[in-house]
């Protein structure tokens, strides 16, 4: 939560967020762009979670360069997600969407073949205990949250 210059902003939170290229564009985006979703996208804090470093390096390389009020408001993290969301009930304002913008597939068993370099389904991002922290953080605020889910 020091990452961000004001821990009271709602935060829009990107598990499996790669290079960043959602929250850094959601980030860039002025007032409501959805009528389902009213959420005022510059008055928001962004973390993106990932587990691969270079990437994570890469999203904050360009969020650092930023030379307008987005900066500071912007933040890659390298960590499982559960730890994250672990760590979110510390966050002064509350998250007010949680996306899952569908990471790679994985293989259904190892004796599988086809693009072995693909996670096992034991070793993979999205869990029930990941639905689960989102579902607690979710109950544990009256204002409204949003989760999005997208393969």
């Amino acid at each position: 939560q020091d990452e961000f210059q004001d821990t009271n902003k709602p935060l829009v939170v990107d598990i499996g967020s790669g290079m960043g290229t959602c929250i850094l564009g959601l980030a860039s985006t002025s007032g409501n762009i959805h009528d389902k979703i009213p959420i005022e996208w510059s008055q928001c804090n962004y973390a993106g979670v990932d587990l691969n470093q270079a990437l994570v390096r890469f999203g904050n390389g360009i969020a650092s360069r930023w030379p307008d009020a987005r900066k500071g408001r912007v933040k890659f993290f390298c960590c499982p997600a559960d730890d994250f969301l672990s760590n979110l009930k510390s966050y002064h304002g509350r998250s007010t969407l949680i996306m899952v913008n569908f990471p790679s597939p994985y293989r259904l068993d190892a004796s599988e073949r086809g693009n072995l370099q693909l996670q096992s389904a034991e070793n993979f991002m999205v869990t029930s205990k990941l639905f689960e922290l989102i579902s607690v953080l979710a109950a544990n605020d009256t204002n409204e949250r949003y989760f999005m889910f997208q393969t």
